[in-house]
């Protein structure tokens, strides 16, 4: 299926989100879990674990300014599919 035959297919798409996050992605836009930990600065092992193992639970990451963000979990993803994405 090419890209055009997607949209057509399926014209609209939408994201679940958490309830009390809108302030922060109607301000930020709705980031990925890379530009949450770029964004907030965690330190380096802390970050090689949110983005090369699987996140079996919600895991939350903290900015003395920017506050909290929650980064949601993985369970459908397999854990062979991230030796690919290293």
């Amino acid at each position: 299926m090419t890209s055009e035959q997607f949209v057509n297919h399926y014209p609209l798409l939408y994201h679940m989100a958490e309830s009390g996050t809108w302030p922060s992605i109607r301000q930020r836009g709705l980031l990925s879990t890379l530009a949450v930990l770029d964004l907030v600065k965690v330190a380096p092992d802390l970050r090689t674990r949110l983005l090369t193992q699987r996140r079996a639970e919600i895991e939350e990451v903290k900015h003395p300014v920017l506050g909290s963000f929650r980064i949601r979990d993985q369970k459908p993803l397999k854990d062979s599919l991230l030796v690919l994405l290293c």
